[in-house]
């Protein structure tokens, strides 16, 4: 994180913790997306936080930075990332380093999803900036969702690029430089999940607390980190605007691209200083943090991709389409088609596996349907919604925003 005496204060909310009685969510823990989260391995990153502490110093000013960057574009290489670059900018008279690699969309690949973290660390010792914390917790969460993803064989909808930043800790200079080309450019960045230090947590909370650090442009995405992390991991959200301006993801901000920002817990006292090293990380809570970052960009990936062509009056298949437009506030309308008669209903839950509504209920010939829901009564959120027939259901999910 960059060194600054700015801060703002914010306010501050914990989200409950959903009861250990609720209900199973439709389409929840057990999905395609939690079959990738459950890829995730705290091995991995506590193998790629070593090899950066190994360094010695990822001071900006290092004569080492550019075997940093070139070991980090040689991860994503070997994950099978095909598409490495590093990409140069000028600071005061150095040329300093972008890592970036792109897994290209599929069916929407002018959208682009970002992951970003800083590949710099900082100490009043300049020979001596392990920053293991500081940020190569950061770098590798975006190395192991670079990873898992081609692991896993998801294709995703959207174009996903995955950076790390040069000289986050004298000024966010590295993503002031990649926001500003990408704005230039016109490039339509759909969301922009920015790690910085969510290794430590702390040992005075019972709880397993992390922050999300929200910005005006992009609430909608500090609410989907939240519910992730409730579905999917045993972490407390907590949001939080303090440090908004102190890491990557406020360029993004300042390009009016929506930007969230992932922090871990705890105010590590070893914060800048040599002795920010792994001992004092937790592997499996930075896996965590990890992981409530993908599963929201798969939510959104999902949500986005390009379903079936609408308006085929004799489907071949039982299908639900994904509800249009989401994220929505508050109405929305959701496609399913029916491949032969039988009964069909089709439901809402929210998160924690509760009916909320009734939409379809009864029997249905063969054909191209459409419900309508207005969520006007329902807090912020995301929502699921379930089709049911004989033999078979299908889920989406469904962002509410206020």
């Amino acid at each position: 994180m960059v060194r600054s005496t700015l801060l703002l204060c914010g306010w501050l909310a914990v989200l409950p913790v959903p009861s250990s009685t609720a209900r199973p969510i439709p389409g929840g823990p057990a999905d395609s997306i939690g079959v990738i989260l459950a890829q995730v391995s705290p091995d991995s990153i506590e193998a790629s936080i070593r090899t950066l502490q190994g360094f010695g110093t990822r001071l900006w000013s290092s004569s080492n930075r550019d075997s940093i960057a070139s070991w980090i574009l040689s991860r994503f290489a070997a994950s099978g990332v095909t598409d490495v670059l590093i990409d140069e900018f000028l600071y005061t008279g150095t040329w300093q380093l972008n890592v970036i690699a792109t897994i290209p969309g599929t069916s929407v690949p002018s959208q682009e999803i970002v992951f970003g973290a800083h590949t710099d660390s900082y100490t009043g010792t300049p020979t001596v900036a392990p920053g293991a914390d500081d940020n190569a917790s950061g770098v590798a969460a975006v190395l192991e969702i670079a990873r898992v993803i081609i692991a896993s064989g998801y294709r995703p909808a959207c174009t996903l690029r995955f950076v790390g930043f040069g000289a986050e800790e004298v000024g966010l200079y590295g993503s002031r430089d990649y926001a500003a080309k990408a704005r230039n450019a016109d490039r339509p960045i759909i969301a922009m999940f920015n790690f910085d230090m969510i290794g430590y947590r702390n040992p005075a909370t019972v709880d397993p607390e992390f922050e999300i650090i929200w910005y005006e442009n992009a609430r909608f995405l500090a609410t989907l980190d939240s519910a992730m992390a409730l579905m999917y991991t045993p972490l407390v959200p907590v949001k939080d605007q303090t440090s908004y301006n102190r890491s990557d993801s406020f360029p993004f901000y300042l390009n009016n691209y929506p930007p969230v920002f992932l922090h871990d817990g705890g105010a590590s006292r070893a914060y800048h200083t040599v002795f920010d090293i792994i001992d004092s990380l937790d592997m499996s809570y930075a896996a965590d943090i990890t992981r409530v970052g993908l599963a929201s960009a798969l939510t959104l990936d999902l949500q986005v991709r390009d379903g079936p062509a609408p308006g085929d009056p004799l489907p071949a298949v039982f299908s639900l389409e994904q509800n249009y437009p989401n994220p929505f506030n508050p109405g929305t309308r959701i496609p399913y088609r029916v491949s032969q008669a039988s009964n069909v209903t089709v439901r809402v839950y929210d998160m924690l596996g509760r009916e909320v509504a009734t939409l379809a209920d009864g029997w249905h010939a063969q054909g191209s349907y459409s419900v309508a829901w207005n969520a006007g009564a329902h807090a912020a959120g995301v929502y699921f919604c379930r089709m049911q027939w004989a033999g078979g259901s299908a889920t989406r999910r469904m962002v509410l925003l206020r």
